[in-house]
């Protein structure tokens, strides 16, 4: 029927939706919805790959993945410190990196413009990364080694209060 319904004049799409919401027992706001979505769906999918393809708002993307993957090397590196500390020693962790051949298979213009990224944008990037934390206690983990815990759960369950 959306099909129909879509090719047809305004006094067929009434009918049709009468007919519709006779039958499944919608509201007629409900019935427009339910054609209009299945005609972005399916039937202009051509159009949709367009709406996508349009340019982006706003200034345009200085760094690339490649750039993010460099200074996520020299994050790791520099022992998952944050971007104020990692701010002034990325050139030196870069430059290490690449006497180890880290870069070889990236582009050497690429490695050059990761150096120069900026504290702003370098926090927004670390912000993304995958934070590995070992951690399953807070603080000191080796009291819970020395400590030990007795779990007599119910023990105390038939006692009165107090």
């Amino acid at each position: 029927m959306a099909e129909k319904y879509l090719k047809s004049s305004k006094k067929e799409k009434s009918e049709i939706i009468s007919k519709y919401c006779e039958l499944t027992k919608v509201k007629r706001a409900t019935a427009v919805k339910r054609f209009e979505r299945y005609k972005n769906r399916y039937l202009f999918q051509e159009k949709d790959t367009q709406k996508n393809s349009k340019k982006r708002r706003g200034p345009k993307k200085k760094y690339e993945s490649i750039h993010e993957v460099i200074l996520w090397k020299c994050w790791g590196l520099s022992g998952c410190i944050c971007a104020e500390k990692l701010h002034p020693m990325l050139e030196v962790y870069i430059e290490e990196l690449k006497k180890n051949n880290r870069f070889s298979l990236y582009e050497l213009s690429k490695t050059e413009e990761a150096k120069k990224v900026s504290l702003g944008t370098l926090k927004r990037m670390v912000s993304r990364f995958p934070k590995v934390s070992t951690k399953k206690h807070k603080g000191n983990a080796f009291i819970y080694q020395k400590v030990p815990i007795s779990a007599n759960f119910g023990r105390y369950a038939f006692e009165e209060v107090g």
